[in-house]
């Protein structure tokens, strides 16, 4: 059999691959079920006995030109443009793909299963598909579908995780053993049913705001804390709808509010330490000044009361700075975040970091227009705070460096941004770089200790994060990094 017998169209063949799909027709012409060769543009090059049998054609006719004429004489189940049609798949993967389909011929309703196998040639360039179709009997289709119960079997039911398969309209139509027994429910009266009314029914909070992808989800009895992830299936399979997966983290969240105890209470007793070093040592100093004042006063001069008065109203002193301190401590404790335009405000930042570098001669540079239009949920107050402490952090740094150099670079990553803030300062040592985060810990003779301590809280309420990296004599960058908000979500009269 030669291949111009076969394919409709030759002078679309290259001449090159004549011999190849020679072969591949001889191929598709042994095969006892309605097979077609097509080239990559889904032109038809060859059909064998079956499929021209199945599509009308007697032996000296001329074969369909295209797959919609196939479609036309009833012969694909795959009208033209199905997001189910198995080749363009196949092309694009380079393996075989099967799909199921429902095809109707002279009223008549049949279960075919359709399947795209690609040819490539050593190079990668694909030189046609087989495209073989068979109609299956109820002890085929039987089978089939006893395969595919076996394979969910050995898989889905075998997952901890709930798992709801599900068309676009949230009726379920498959869901795994875990799904059932959370329901409480017979397979029998969960197909078919509308999963959110399922889970309603179940006593789960929170599905009526549920509406994107993922979700956060409360079960009331026991109270349970719920993560849901909701997939799409793929548009070219033949049944297309959504994988929705449960997983019960209520365990997760007690150990990270466990996690999140432990380490307030290191902090405070990291506190409590510290105040009870600041203020025991004044308190210490002023007592013993004033004993020494009240017995001895009748002996001392005026000069000389004056003097442990003096040493006492130091001390006091001491104590207001302490206060005061305390105050900032939880002055930004508090957090609103909203939709916030991070462009403007960081335009604004940027002017007010450059005229303080400028007067103290340290060279600025910076790279924010990524942030142009980009959004963040951020309370713009408590950001523009952190930014600035950090940048103060940064400008101390330089003191007595050579060439003192500060960026600020704010680049998108994703769904997240990222700002950073580098200097060439004297960094900061290995060992200390785990303890910059605790409240009043501190390395300057002059520091607080608050900075860094109340710019983590800020951020970590913002939903972000912040780090810092450090060579020591080399430079410093501090990074902070906020999701982004999806164009959809911004608020519209939100301009901060």
């Amino acid at each position: 059999m030669s291949p111009t017998t076969l394919w409709h169209n030759h002078a679309s063949v290259p001449s090159k691959n004549d011999e190849i799909l020679g072969l591949l027709a001889q191929l598709v012409e042994a095969l006892s079920d309605p097979a077609t060769l097509l080239s990559p543009e889904s032109r038809i090059l060859a059909m064998n006995r079956p499929a021209r049998a199945m599509a009308g054609l007697g032996p000296g006719d001329d074969l369909p030109e295209t797959c919609w004429e196939m479609w036309r004489r009833g012969f694909c189940p795959c009208p033209p443009g199905d997001p189910g049609c198995p080749v363009p798949e196949a092309l694009h993967t380079g393996k075989a793909v099967t799909v199921l389909r429902k095809d109707v011929v002279r009223g008549v309703e049949r279960d075919i299963e359709v399947r795209a196998a690609p040819v490539a040639m050593g190079n990668g360039d694909h030189v046609a598909v087989i495209h073989i179709q068979r109609v299956l009997s109820d002890t085929v289709l039987n089978e089939v579908l006893a395969q595919a119960r076996d394979e969910w079997e050995a898989t889905a039911d075998a997952v901890p995780d709930m798992i709801f398969l599900s068309s676009h309209g949230d009726l379920v139509v498959r869901c795994n053993q875990a799904a059932r027994k959370f329901l409480g429910l017979p397979f029998s009266e969960v197909i078919g049913k509308n999963l959110r009314e399922l889970l309603r029914q179940a006593g789960v909070e929170g599905v009526d705001q549920w509406n994107g992808d993922n979700a956060q989800l409360y079960g009331s009895n026991p109270r349970l804390v719920l993560e849901l992830h909701r997939y799409a299936t793929s548009p070219a399979r033949s049944v297309t709808g959504n994988v929705v997966v449960l997983r019960d983290v209520t365990h997760l969240r007690r150990l990270e509010k466990l996690a999140t105890s432990m380490d307030l209470m290191n902090n405070l007793g990291h506190v409590v330490s510290f105040v009870r070093h600041e203020i025991g040592n004044p308190a210490n100093a002023i007592k013993t000044a004033l004993t020494v004042l009240t017995e001895n006063w009748d002996s001392f001069d005026n000069e000389k009361r004056l003097a442990y008065i003096a040493r006492s109203l130091a001390d006091i002193g001491r104590l207001q700075d302490l206060l005061h301190q305390l105050r900032s401590f939880t002055f930004f404790e508090v957090t609103a975040p909203e939709p916030t335009a991070l462009g403007p405000l960081l335009e604004h930042l940027t002017a007010m970091i450059a005229h303080d570098m400028e007067a103290r001669s340290i060279r600025f540079g910076c790279s924010v227009a990524e942030a142009g239009d980009c959004w963040v949920l951020a309370d713009a107050k408590a950001l523009q705070q952190v930014v600035l402490s950090i940048a103060a952090n940064s400008i101390e740094a330089m003191e007595g460096r050579p060439s003192p150099c500060i960026r600020l670079d704010c680049k998108i990553d994703g769904p997240d941004v990222r700002i950073s803030l580098e200097d060439n300062g004297k960094g900061i040592p290995a060992d200390e770089l785990a303890l910059v985060f605790l409240p009043l810990y501190t390395t300057k003779d002059s520091g607080t200790g608050l900075g860094l301590y109340l710019a983590r809280t800020m951020v970590t309420r913002m939903g972000g994060t912040i780090e810092m990296r450090s060579q020591p004599n080399r430079q410093t960058v501090v990074e902070i990094v906020l999701p982004r908000i999806p164009t959809g979500e911004r608020h519209p009269d939100s301009s901060r």
